[in-house]
């Protein structure tokens, strides 16, 4: 379908991410309906839908062809049995919560989840860390998957000074206090919780704010920027910097002109 224009960033149904709609043309010459959807969706889509079952007659005659004569295998009815057999004995009283409803406070949690009540500091983990055990366990755990030859960068050296990006340990140094929630909610608030770089496909629901000239201490409005994990990226290495400071300060220049 066509993009007619981007239509910012909603809440999903649990309300724990925002995703990215627009305005869609259908592609069907004779439709030509206008759709709102998920921007990575309606991209994906040739239509809104309204040709999803009106086959050609051509169309039906070659799948009539491509079936004529095929019969599924003794193996395949078997799990086709199988998975009916399951389904019915899982209804009624086979069912573990037959019977059985949630108590008040789960129905409360699962209501304040979707509504969003939990999101940042009101979350019930907020402030919290895990402890020295918990930390080597989860640890324990990722290294079980990816230990030894299995690991990608077994054997590559691509840490601290090893690094071909290596700028003296920059991307060490700590934010000032000014760069706090208010100030990065205010810039939110200002993009109107969308990816500020014009050729962003924004398919990523997670949201970084970017210092534009690299400068974790130049804390001004028009030297921060919303942009998405993956336009973030781009920004990444010492080699393309110049390039990116100039690219992102023409467009907050044309915004505050």
């Amino acid at each position: 379908m066509q993009l007619i224009r981007k239509l910012g960033r909603r809440k999903n149904k649990t309300g724990n991410n925002y995703t990215s709609w627009g305005l869609f043309k259908c592609g069907i010459v004779i439709c030509g309906k206008e759709v709102e959807r998920p921007l990575g969706n309606g991209k994906i889509a040739k239509s809104c839908g309204c040709n999803r079952y009106n086959f050609t007659e051509e169309h039906k005659q070659n799948i009539a062809k491509a079936l004529k004569g095929k019969n599924k295998s003794e193996e395949h009815r078997q799990k086709m049995s199988k998975t009916r057999i399951e389904k019915e004995l899982s209804k009624g009283e086979n069912n573990p919560m037959y019977g059985k409803n949630h108590t008040k406070e789960t129905k409360k949690k699962q209501s304040n989840i979707k509504q969003g009540l939990y999101d940042g500091d009101k979350g019930p983990f907020y402030g919290k860390k895990h402890t020295e055990e918990a930390r080597q366990r989860m640890r324990e755990a990722k290294i079980g998957k990816n230990a030894g030859e299995k690991n990608y960068f077994y054997g590559k050296k691509f840490i601290g000074k090893e690094n071909h990006q290596w700028q003296d340990g920059k991307s060490f140094e700590p934010y000032t206090p000014e760069f706090n929630k208010d100030l990065k909610q205010s810039i939110l608030e200002r993009d109107k919780y969308s990816c500020q770089c014009p050729d962003c496909e924004d398919t990523i629901n997670i949201l970084h704010i970017h210092h534009i000239d690299y400068n974790k201490k130049n804390n001004n409005p028009e030297n921060l920027i919303t942009l998405c994990r993956k336009c973030h990226m781009k920004t990444f290495g010492k080699n393309n910097r110049i390039y990116w400071i100039e690219y992102y300060q023409n467009i907050m220049k044309d915004r505050f002109s």
